[in-house]
């Protein structure tokens, strides 16, 4: 791991550089929004979960992690309140 050091993308994420390969993992424009566009988006995740209530993630990279984080920070934010809500309100 000598060979990659931090290198921050145009959105404020962390990305790794390879100097041996000359190359950034994850896109200059970030990690974070690469993530969204490949991973969470595509899945459809809000309708995903209107029929499931489990789901399984296997997430293999160099270990920054950030489609899991993209994951779970969508899930937390979009998927995980509205049910909250849902389930909070009074009985009539």
């Amino acid at each position: 791991m000598q060979d990659f050091e931090g290198y921050f993308t145009l959105d404020g994420s962390v990305g790794l550089y390879s100097e041996s390969d000359n190359d950034i993992y994850h896109s200059v424009y970030g990690a974070l929004s690469e993530a969204y566009d490949k991973f969470i988006s595509p899945a459809n995740l809000e309708n995903y979960f209107k029929n499931n209530n489990k789901i399984e993630i296997l997430d293999i990279c160099y270990g920054i992690g950030y489609n899991t984080k993209s994951f779970l920070n969508y899930f937390l934010k979009n998927i995980s309140q509205k049910k909250n809500k849902k389930n909070n309100h009074p009985k009539k």
